[in-house]
């Protein structure tokens, strides 16, 4: 009594994401865009670093240019209050840019803060990274094909594992075609028929040549 086996090689596609890379982008799979994350922390905490001592220097340049803004507290001057008359009143008084400015009791501190807040802006902070799914969620998506395999022995489907991204344009694995051959027949296994499916993909050739798209082999060997 015979005993027949199949292994299949096909061209599949899986979903990919797209990341920057240069000025240009690429995809990659779950892997790639967990690296892809993980180099944007890393970025982000350069960022967040940098950002730090920006504001730290900022800070003490509004700290120094506070100091040096020449002040008088509790000033008294005489204002009109009408009728031809004066009145005393208690002022503060900074000389900002050459011009004395005078401020009601409590007033001068918060001017001073908002100046120099206006002289020194505070930098932009780095925008937060959303967590990974959310991020991944929003990257753009893509497509890739490869070859792959798959022995059915028994009425039992085995993935042989194999993810091919390369090969000759217009052809399939041959290499790998052959390796999985040898395996077969290295365990009793005789080749009896080989079947093709062509399918027309993209591309130059496309209008003039199909190109393979599953090679299917059927073995057999006494039970």
């Amino acid at each position: 009594m015979s005993r027949y086996a199949m292994l299949v090689f096909e061209r599949r596609t899986e979903e990919l994401i797209r990341i920057p890379y240069g000025d240009s982008t690429r995809l990659v799979d779950a892997v790639g865009a967990r690296e892809a994350y993980a180099l944007e922390e890393e970025e982000l905490s350069r960022q967040e670093r940098e950002f730090s001592a920006v504001q730290r220097r900022l800070h003490d340049e509004r700290d120094a240019w506070t100091r040096a803004v020449p002040v008088e507290w509790g000033v008294t001057v005489k204002r009109d209050a009408g009728r031809l008359t004066k009145e005393r009143v208690k002022v503060d008084v900074a000389t900002v840019d050459g011009i004395d400015r005078e401020f009601a009791p409590g007033e001068l501190n918060e001017f001073l803060k908002a100046e120099a807040l206006r002289r020194f802006p505070d930098a932009s902070s780095p925008t937060p990274m959303l967590p990974f799914d959310e991020w991944l969620k929003l990257r753009p998506k893509g497509t890739s094909q490869f070859w792959g395999a798959s022995w059915i022995d028994g009425g039992e489907t085995r993935d042989l594992g194999l993810h091919i991204d390369n090969w000759p344009i217009a052809g399939f694995p041959a290499a790998e075609v052959v390796k999985e051959l040898d395996r077969a027949a290295n365990s009793g296994w005789q080749l009896l028929h080989v079947s093709e499916a062509h399918g027309i993909f993209k591309g130059r050739h496309a209008s003039t040549a199909a190109w393979p798209e599953c090679i299917t082999y059927l073995f057999g060997r006494p039970d």
